[in-house]
């Protein structure tokens, strides 16, 4: 019982990833088991009223039949959709595009079906509703993503995105981004949604931590625009631009403008993923190696001045007894401040001082 609870709670923090899209999960039986916000605002119905429920109650035309075919497509063919009149928490009805595919389980464990909601009204957004579900469901049919089925350790977010720690997504268009949110978050990736640029720019104030994924070709700035305001804003998180076919030579220019890897669309999602863990693990290493220096330095700095002078000429090679000559103090007086540097440095050995000491920039000119 506290495995299923805790399950079910890690499936409502993934389907909470993904606003705009309807996302619910399905038992065998029928019954919602996870029911987003996305699909609360589509419906007017709540989590509260369809968790536990039949799937049927969606429908303006409860027909369990036609809910038993659709699981039964999907099983067959790897997943299914259709378009049904829904019916809204108000009584009203509205068109709906529903594609549901079935969800492997962990071995021994029982399985169920992952369901994407569309309110079609605006014929105009058919087609585009369809590829984004379309582009949802080939990424859960190849990977195990069985919200409230699979062990809770599935869903532990990557050491690199602790925190504060966000995956920007910048682009232009509405399904790659929702497709986006939904893999990564998948992947246990905490996930912000922007439209342009300019909408990231105006909404991210402050240093981000994390990464961008963007557009090489977003709708107000260009990728290479958009990589020049962020580096004068003095953010440094790593980006990822996703560039279309026979761009290779904008690609090149915004590496040397920052971004720390190009994808080319179409693009495989373990390509992505990969490219994503890289750029975080480098970036992490890089945060520790610029905090490791700062802290080397503020030791520096809390040298006297004797022990600086004594500290520039250790780095400089030179024995005690030449030390002691050159500042006019006895050599006992130098093994004594170079005791004193060595504590104040937190230098283990020698070697390690003058490590320390030429990576914060000590020495003579």
């Amino acid at each position: 019982m506290v495995r299923e609870i805790e399950a079910r709670r890690m499936a409502a923090v993934l389907v909470e990833a993904v606003t705009g899209l309807g996302l619910a999960f399905i038992d065998e039986a029928g019954r919602i088991g996870s029911w987003n916000a996305g699909a609360a605002q589509i419906t007017g119905w709540s989590a509260a009223d369809m968790l536990g429920r039949d799937l049927t109650r969606l429908f303006a035309t409860a027909d369990a039949g036609e809910t038993a075919a659709l699981f039964a497509a999907a099983l067959g063919a790897g997943e299914a959709g259709i378009q049904r009149l829904c019916r809204r928490g108000d009584g009203t009805s509205f068109p709906a595009q529903l594609s549901i595919a079935p969800v492997r389980a962990e071995p021994g464990g029982p399985g169920g079906y992952a369901l994407v909601l569309r309110d079609i009204c605006d014929e105009l957004h058919a087609e585009e509703a369809h590829r984004t579900c379309e582009a949802q469901l080939h990424s859960m049919r190849e990977r195990q993503l069985p919200p409230e089925f699979a062990p809770v350790s599935r869903f532990t977010v990557p050491g690199e995105m602790q925190g504060d720690a966000i995956v920007h997504v910048v682009d232009g268009d509405r399904a790659i981004r929702q497709s986006l949110a939904f893999l990564l978050a998948s992947e246990g990736f905490p996930v912000r949604l922007h439209e342009s640029a300019s909408r990231f720019l105006d909404s991210v104030t402050q240093a981000p931590a994390g990464c961008i994924i963007t557009d090489l070709r977003t709708p107000d700035i260009d990728g290479i625009a958009f990589l020049r305001r962020l580096a004068q804003r003095g953010f440094t998180l790593p980006v990822i631009m996703m560039t279309g076919p026979a761009e290779l030579s904008l690609a090149v220019e915004a590496m040397k403008e920052g971004a720390v890897d190009f994808i080319e669309k179409p693009f495989d999602d373990e390509r992505l993923l990969a490219c994503l863990r890289a750029a975080l693990e480098r970036h992490q290493r890089k945060t520790q190696r610029e905090a490791q220096g700062l802290d080397i330095l503020a030791r520096l700095q809390s040298l006297s001045e004797r022990e600086r002078q004594v500290l520039d000429r250790l780095v400089e090679g030179k024995a005690n007894k030449v030390i002691a000559h050159e500042l006019g103090i006895s050599p006992r007086t130098v093994e004594i401040y170079r005791a004193h540097v060595m504590t104040k440095m937190r230098a283990a050995s020698l070697p390690e001082l003058v490590r320390f000491a030429l990576r914060a920039g000590a020495g003579r000119p």
